[in-house]
């Protein structure tokens, strides 16, 4: 199965891409509220999810950490990044 695009939620609700965009980062200003209603339907009957690395793209900020280590296989490692990766969990 391909995935679903912006174009596709789009299309189903009888939008523009820009229109669906909007919705998607939640400036409502000139939208009206069947709009909304259809874009909501579309994106829960397709089961969009918006891609992160297209919206880091856009936004400059990806979300990411990078982490050097000496050896991945050690166990003191996976332990530190794991306590790392639990730690970034909490701030999203």
């Amino acid at each position: 199965m391909s995935k679903i695009r912006i174009i596709d939620v789009a299309t189903l609700a009888n939008v523009s891409k820009s229109t669906v965009s909007q919705y998607l980062n939640g400036r409502f200003g000139h939208m009206s509220t069947q709009t909304k209603e259809r874009i909501r339907d579309a994106v829960e009957t397709l089961n969009y999810i918006p891609n992160p690395i297209a919206r880091s793209l856009k936004s400059d900020k990806t979300k990411t950490i990078g982490v050097i280590v000496r050896d991945i296989t050690g166990f003191n490692t996976s332990r530190i990044l794991r306590g790392i990766d639990d730690f970034c969990k909490k701030w999203i």
